[in-house]
């Protein structure tokens, strides 16, 4: 039996939505039967076609809305959630099926996240892949080229050596990755919600290849029906773990047209290249997507996201910001600057794991509504 019920579109994306949440008891279920070690990993930067190539699953970790308590004994406070709720899933037990876990350097939450996890699981697969913070010329290229190749002698002490497969496994994620972007660009005329959108881009990130591939497939096959009504807008951030979120914002009278989120389509934000070396490709691919604020030059995220509203046809920008976050909350006032420039309006809404909008969120969301552009159409 697969992963994902043979039922029908709409039923399979309520099973992905679910499992958004509810990872543990799926994947585990799941591994004992396709007898695949998981190595888990916390953002799209991770080089996961190297980890197929080694034959693991790789999936990208949600620790999900969690009852904070061991945590707190070992990071900071004032940390983001999702970054809290990793060591917390770290010692409650619910992340004991992976046989290995990566930590891309993005940020220091995460990295403290990390170094909680190589003390406290030892015997643990374990990888901190450093990731260059300048991700423009050919030193950046070297540099990432080096990581990359140690991750892979690393996996290959673990598990398999990746490097025959590694083409072969670009060539399949470009291949998905394309009809993402092809169901992506037509989401403003879609049935779906903005909350569906996100778990298909879960899903992207923890089901095996060829299930999420085989759904992207069916949905573009379909008509997709009418959309629904309100306010076209972009939303923008870092990681957003709970669809529920964006319906809170649809609810409020928004629709969601376009996003530029870490856990949304900017992991697939890419320029597909190809190269007759394999390991050029992969730092060629990591190195030219549009990056999130952890990395520079902003210029080419800033534009990115210029280009994302006037193609989706978005008249406003909601940003959804963690709580903490200090690499995304540096980055906003910039990008506030740049777009109220463009004359696009823009507000921020502050979220952390396990909330939902209450009454005071969505009556600023109706204010924005009503002074930045007038009717919800």
């Amino acid at each position: 039996m697969a992963m994902m019920p043979a039922e029908s579109v709409g039923q399979q994306v309520l099973f992905l939505r679910s499992l958004v949440l509810n990872q543990g008891e799926h994947i585990e279920r799941e591994k004992a039967r396709r007898r695949t070690p998981v190595v888990g990993y916390l953002c799209s930067y991770t080089p996961v076609e190297l980890l197929r190539a080694a034959g693991t699953w790789p999936v990208r970790l949600n620790p999900g809305p969690r009852s904070i308590g061991h945590a707190d004994a070992h990071i900071q406070s004032f940390a983001c959630s999702f970054a809290r709720g990793v060591v917390e899933a770290l010692f409650d037990g619910s992340l004991d099926y992976l046989d290995g876990i990566v930590f891309p350097y993005t940020c220091d939450s995460l990295r403290a996240a990390a170094e909680i996890w190589q003390a406290e699981r030892p015997g643990l697969f374990f990888h901190f892949l450093n990731l260059p913070l300048r991700m423009d010329g050919r030193a950046a290229a070297a540099f990432l080229r080096e990581e990359f190749e140690h991750l892979g002698r690393r996996l290959a002490e673990a598990f398999r050596d990746p490097a025959p497969a590694l083409a072969g496994e670009l060539g399949r994620q470009r291949t998905m990755d394309g009809m993402y972007r092809a169901l992506w660009a037509r989401r403003g005329s879609s049935a779906y919600s903005a909350g569906d959108f996100l778990a298909l881009a879960w899903a992207r990130e923890s089901l095996p290849l060829e299930e999420a591939t085989a759904l992207v497939q069916r949905l573009l096959m379909e008509d997709g029906g009418a959309s629904h009504g309100g306010r076209p807008v972009l939303v923008a951030g870092g990681a957003v773990e709970d669809p529920a979120v964006l319906d809170d914002l649809e609810r409020c009278g928004l629709r969601v047209v376009a996003d530029d989120l870490c856990t949304g389509s900017r992991a697939f934000a890419y320029q597909a290249t190809t190269c007759p070396d394999p390991w050029e490709a992969l730092v060629r691919k990591y190195l030219d997507r549009v990056h999130c604020p952890t990395k520079h030059p902003a210029e080419g995220r800033i534009e990115h996201l210029l280009r994302q509203v006037e193609a989706s046809g978005a008249t406003a920008v909601i940003f959804l910001l963690q709580k903490y976050c200090e690499s995304h909350a540096f980055d906003y006032p910039h990008l506030v600057d740049v777009l109220r420039q463009a004359g696009v309006p823009c507000m921020m809404v502050e979220i952390e794991q396990g909330s939902t909008f209450g009454g005071q969120t969505a009556t600023r969301v109706q204010a924005f509504l009503e002074t930045a552009g007038g009717e919800v159409v």
